[in-house]
């Protein structure tokens, strides 16, 4: 059975909402791991048929709460210091005892609408190919690890299969090359180069090292996903049965908490913002 991790904002609570609905309708689950903010845990009072457990986000890695990022001199910080902090903490859950050797990590935006086998018969990792580029990613992937990435394709796909042996393995080998300075998470933070806003990919970094360090233990599959559900529906907060008309073409969508024009950005805040309360209240 799996074990599934999501690390989220309380404001992704509507689609993370969806997504575990659509995981334990297609997946036989163990235990769900929710990172997140303390102050926000009694949001997270979802009525379903196994265990959640929630996680604080500050207690996740060695060091390192999330107003430390804050200082960072790095591009386009205070701002990006969030969404490098929940990448860390994808990575970092890989130290908490309780959660299987083999863990699922979906983005809370993110909605499974058909199966796809994470391990395989031969206990073979199975990864979802994309199409994603993005050079930073693959130049501090050689800063961190000191070794080709050799790209064929992304494995930017909205989930990551994780290995905890692997990610400490991983782990090591980054300390390592700094001389052991500093840990894993602080050592990445503090030797990122480049002046674009989005300089490290949890995913793209582990995708590829497991790919060049085990690749017999891969396999990599292409199906049809959407990433763009928010602007096809023309919102960020579908209802299920809009959700699943996508099902017959596409494996999964994400809807990212974007939107267009001020009318639609002000529905949007207001919605996000005030469903936590709600679902509190009517759950």
């Amino acid at each position: 059975m799996l074990d599934i991790v999501y690390v989220t904002k309380i404001d992704h609570l509507y689609t993370l909402k969806l997504s575990i609905i659509k995981i334990l309708e297609l997946y036989e689950v163990n235990s769900i791991y929710i990172v997140t903010d303390r102050k926000y845990f009694k949001f997270f009072n979802f009525n379903v048929s196994v265990k959640i457990i929630l996680i604080d986000q500050n207690e996740v890695l060695p060091n390192m709460i999330k107003s430390d990022l804050e200082s960072l001199e790095l591009p386009f910080f205070p701002k990006r210091s969030g969404w490098y902090f929940q990448q860390l903490l994808k990575l970092g859950v890989s130290n908490i005892d309780s959660l299987n050797e083999n863990y699922i990590v979906i983005d809370a935006d993110t909605v499974f609408l058909n199966h796809i086998s994470f391990i395989n018969e031969k206990n073979q990792f199975v990864f979802l190919k994309a199409t994603e580029f993005h050079e930073p990613y693959f130049e501090n992937y050689k800063v961190l690890l000191n070794e080709e990435p050799n790209r064929e394709f992304s494995f930017i796909s909205q989930y990551m299969v994780f290995n905890k042996m692997i990610v400490k393995e991983f782990f090591a080998h980054i300390e390592k090359q700094f001389k052991n300075t500093s840990t894993w998470n602080w050592t990445i933070m503090n030797n990122l180069k480049g002046n674009d806003g989005s300089l490290f990919s949890e995913y793209e970094t582990y995708g590829h090292y497991i790919k060049n360090h085990y690749p017999e233990k891969c396999v990599f599959i292409t199906k049809k996903w959407l990433r763009d559900g928010s602007v096809y529906l023309k919102t960020t907060s579908p209802s299920l049965n809009d959700v699943n008309k996508f099902s017959e073409e596409y494996c999964l969508v994400s809807f990212e908490l974007k939107s267009s024009g001020y009318l639609n950005k002000l529905r949007k805040t207001f919605f996000h913002k005030f469903y936590p309360y709600y679902n509190y209240l009517f759950n």
